[in-house]
């Protein structure tokens, strides 16, 4: 179940560049899971790496081959220096991205957000909704007179943290751009809550537990998903 969860994250991604390698090994380690599932899960690390950093796809491909070539000189794929490892510049720059206006880099940002769900759920979602859309919790346009003006009166913080990660949950329908400007209370009740049919998501579970949302709010909320990405991705 563990090898396939790992395949499913891989399979989210725009580009198919990761199964060469990930059919060698397990074509080659059959008999030994666990090496599979090791291998896999730094596989998931490079590739979502390469995804994030948005790589070239000529570059991408060689960085594949590389691997490739190493796995069939049976070399240590778990050291620094191998192809599967990310180095201090590619960690660097994951993080920029993942701190950076996530909602904007359209193909990056469903796949990330899913994993980044799953993550948060100990690994117990299971996604099989017709449509799962990425959504606002402070909208991109704010109505004149409404709560978000008043929680965040500088149009600057507004454009500086609407499109980051902090900013989106997951929903299993899509709102209208009205609905979307609804104030926090009456959003998170109609929107982001079980109540209204919205499959629980731990990204948007952890939206209802907030009393309010406000630029303190987004700052943890954002240092917390962050955080959980750089455990899992050894990014520190």
């Amino acid at each position: 179940d563990e090898i396939n969860r790992q395949l499913a994250h891989l399979a989210r991604l725009d580009n198919f560049d990761w199964q060469p390698p990930a059919i060698e090994v397990i074509a080659r380690r059959r008999t030994d899971p666990d090496f599979i599932l090791r291998f896999l899960s730094d596989l998931e690390r490079l590739a979502y790496g390469l995804f994030l950093m948005r790589s070239d796809p000529s570059d991408r491909i060689r960085r594949y081959g590389k691997l490739l070539g190493s796995i069939q000189a049976g070399e240590d794929l778990f050291c620094e220096a191998s192809p599967l490892q990310l180095d201090d510049a590619e960690k660097k720059a994951v993080r920029k991205t993942l701190d950076g206006d996530i909602y904007t880099i359209t193909r990056i940002r469903l796949p990330l957000l899913l994993r980044l769900d799953e993550l948060l759920s100990g690994g117990s979602a299971i996604y099989n909704s017709p449509i799962i859309s990425v959504e606002h919790v402070l909208p991109q346009n704010p109505a004149i007179g409404s709560h978000w003006l008043t929680d965040f009166p500088s149009e600057v913080d507004r454009e500086q943290w609407v499109h980051k990660l902090a900013n989106l949950v997951l929903l299993t329908r899509r709102k209208n751009s009205q609905a979307g400007n609804l104030d926090f209370a009456e959003k998170k009740t109609k929107y982001f809550s079980t109540k209204a049919g919205i499959a629980n998501f731990a990204l948007t579970s952890g939206v209802n537990a907030e009393s309010s949302w406000t630029l303190d709010t987004l700052n943890r909320r954002q240092a917390d998903l962050i955080g959980a990405i750089e455990k899992l991705w050894r990014l520190a």
